[in-house]
């Protein structure tokens, strides 16, 4: 977890780097705010798929969009653990639809297109039992995710 953690601010700092370190956001000023909490809520989602795949708890919820069938999982922390990554992921794409309505903006639309591309390939590697490329290609979306989200700050 730390070190993929690590890994994603590294990334969004090379982000910002090869953007010219603008001090001003490029997003208008009520909606700077807003791509902060945006990008919070990504982050957070990344690092409990990290924690998800670390602690064994991928293959604690079954099934999908529910965890076993169930909206709230009365099983152990692992269940809880994979339930909270996806109730993340869940809110992730509810918060960026809500502000890409917002903002108007053709890019803010192309992060919820990443979102969707997110929980489908994370739908499928649950259904499909976790095979190896669909667990790289769901790191490789979630990266792409979190530069997306620091690029509309950047």
């Amino acid at each position: 977890m730390l070190h993929l953690g690590t890994a994603m601010l590294l990334l969004a700092t090379l982000i910002v780097a090869a953007q010219g370190a603008r001090l001003t956001p490029g997003l208008r000023p009520g909606l700077v705010g807003p791509g902060l909490v945006a990008l919070a809520l990504g982050f957070a989602t990344v690092l409990f798929g990290a924690l998800t795949a670390n602690v064994g708890a991928a293959t604690a919820c079954l099934g999908f969009p529910l965890c076993n069938g169930q909206l709230a999982p009365d099983g152990n922390s692992l269940q809880h653990v994979h339930w909270t990554h996806r109730l993340l992921a869940y809110t992730l794409f509810a918060y960026t639809v809500w502000w890409a309505a917002r903002t108007r903006a053709r890019w803010a639309w192309g992060v919820v297109a990443l979102v969707v591309v997110q929980i489908a390939v994370g739908a499928a590697m649950v259904l499909l039992a976790l095979p190896p490329p669909w667990r790289a290609a769901h790191v490789a979306v979630g990266a792409a995710v979190w530069a997306a989200l620091v690029l509309a700050l950047a």
